[in-house]
């Protein structure tokens, strides 16, 4: 029997669906790989046609679809889709749901887990959906991008069996992880951009996106964070989540960074349109 490929986004929520596919049939081999929007279309091109593959929590499109509709293909996404999205033979499951490691979880609600293993995954979507209700969360997504190499692997491979005590590596591994944020912080170069309706700061890092779009929010009252790499001129946009707002984090990055999204997060590159907008940021 061939092995299952699950080809997943490159974040912790990626690495829940592929420990809870794990968990729901044991008894086959599967292959992990990481991706994201970008580098689907090719890892599609790429994929045996002959050997099961599950594609979860990557962001498709129709053009996606098309290149692996086959019987033995499964597409599923926790966000509505942006435009209807048909196919002949592959299955699509695309519901609203805190993550995607939940909706998997419903989908294969026949199988029997521990409560070692539903306590990792509710840690996992618990952090997908930065609710952060247990500092675990984001302890393990911390952990899941100190891994190196094959990380949705690394990650697999450590909590194969659910939710335990981290080890004295892996608690070292966080404190660095800590302390780089705390460094990217420091040199991040914070602008602010006030309007009647919306605050919106913009940042430089490429690290602990998340962690830092929610501090510099909370920091400054803003109603979305926008953090830069520098090198490449990505950019990706976070609302605030402890605010009731009315920003949509997809129309801007449409608008401004040539990107997609929803209204909780979306991503793209600096724009000529974004850099007109610039102009009305001030330096903090």
């Amino acid at each position: 029997m061939k092995k299952t490929r699950i080809i997943c986004d490159f974040d912790l929520d990626g690495a829940g669906c592929c420990l809870v596919t794990k968990w729901s049939s044991s008894n086959r081999e599967y292959e992990f790989v990481g991706t994201n929007e970008d580098g689907l279309e090719n890892e599609l091109k790429n994929a045996d046609p002959t050997a099961p593959l599950l594609i979860y929590d990557v962001l498709f499109e129709q053009k996606h679809v098309d290149l692996a509709d086959r019987s033995n293909v499964l597409f599923v996404h926790h966000h509505d889709p942006i435009t209807t999205i048909t196919s002949k033979k592959c299955k699509i499951v695309y519901r609203s749901e805190t993550s995607c490691t939940k909706l998997l979880q419903q989908i294969f609600k026949n199988v029997n887990l521990t409560m070692e293993q539903k306590n990792i995954l509710n840690y996992i979507d618990d952090y997908d959906c930065y609710d952060l209700k247990y500092k675990k969360s984001l302890f393990l997504n911390m952990l899941f991008w100190s891994f190196t190499g094959n990380k949705i692997e690394k990650f697999v491979s450590a909590f194969e069996h659910g939710d335990r005590e981290f080890t004295d590596q892996e608690k070292n591994m966080i404190r660095l992880y800590v302390n780089k944020m705390i460094e990217t912080a420091k040199n991040s170069e914070p602008h602010i951009y006030k309007t009647k309706k919306f605050n919106i700061i913009i940042f430089y890092a490429d690290f602990a996106i998340n962690e830092l779009c929610a501090e510099f929010t909370k920091k400054y009252d803003c109603d979305a964070a926008i953090a830069i790499k520098k090198n490449t001129l990505s950019a990706w946009i976070r609302i605030n989540r402890a605010k009731n707002t009315e920003f949509d984090c997809g129309i801007f990055s449409k608008m401004y960074l040539g990107g997609h999204g929803f209204k909780n997060f979306g991503s793209g590159k600096i724009t000529e349109a974004f850099v007109d907008l610039s102009k009305n940021f001030d330096k903090i």
